[in-house]
Order: C-alpha cells, then sequence, then structure tokens
C-alpha cells in the first residue's frame, strides 16, 4: 500500500523538489529525505492497514499505536544495517547481496510489528 503511495506521489515530491541548477544539495541530505519519505508513508500505511484490516481484533488501537512508536527507529536502525552490509561488501548488485539487505529491513520490520502486538497484549491497563 506504502509503495502504491509513493508511485502515485512522485511527480508531485519531483515537483516539489525541483530546485534551481546552481543550488548543491549534499547527496547524504537528498537521500535522507527521499529515503525517509518513504520510510514514513511506510509506516503511515503498515498503522493504518492494521488499524483498518483487524479493526475487530482486540487491543487493535494499543497496538496500531505503539507501531508507531516502534517502527520508526527500527527501520533506520535496519536501514543503517542493511547498508552497512552492503558497504562491507562493496555494495555489489547481486541477487543475494540485495536479497539479504531486503530481509535484513523486513525482518526488523516484522520483529518490531510483533513486538508492538505483544507489547499491547501484556502491557496492564
Amino acid at each position: 500500500m506504502g509503495y502504491a503511495v509513493v508511485i502515485g506521489l512522485h511527480q508531485a515530491l519531483v515537483a516539489a523538489f525541483d530546485l534551481p541548477r546552481n543550488v548543491r544539495v549534499p547527496v547524504w541530505l537528498a537521500a535522507g529525505v527521499f529515503y525517509g519519505g518513504i520510510a514514513a508513508v511506510v509506516v503511515a500505511g503498515a498503522v493504518v492497514a492494521v488499524r483498518v484490516a483487524l479493526r475487530d481484533t482486540p487491543r487493535i488501537r494499543h497496538t496500531a499505536t505503539r507501531m508507531a512508536l516502534l517502527l520508526p527507529p527500527a527501520l533506520a536502525a535496519a536501514i543503517v544495517a542493511a547498508s552497512a552490509f552492503g558497504w562491507a561488501l562493496n555494495f555489489p548488485l547481486t541477487p543475494v547481496a540485495i536479497g539479504t539487505e531486503a530481509a535484513i529491513v523486513l525482518a526488523t520490520f516484522l520483529a518490531a510489528a510483533a513486538s508492538a502486538r505483544r507489547w499491547s497484549l501484556t502491557a496492564r491497563g
């Protein structure tokens, strides 16, 4: 769902950040804004999807709230870990390397979502 929104908004994002040619933006800043925007859409999409699709599940509101708290730092750590893995191998474009980087991010995402659910079920109150 998040991917579809990012693709749909691509032209709007490009137009919003279309800077004059004499303005130089550091690559790390441009990448951070781009990937941070994608991560924000993914987190928002995941929280909304869980909240809507599982609306009849007990304590799902608490789970969605905790997902909103846990997913951003978890995804930030996963992106750093995946980048470090790629950097250690000199960023090869092999299916194994790219698959491993994707698996790092996906596993962290799933672990954070599962932790949010567990936290909401074991919390008192």
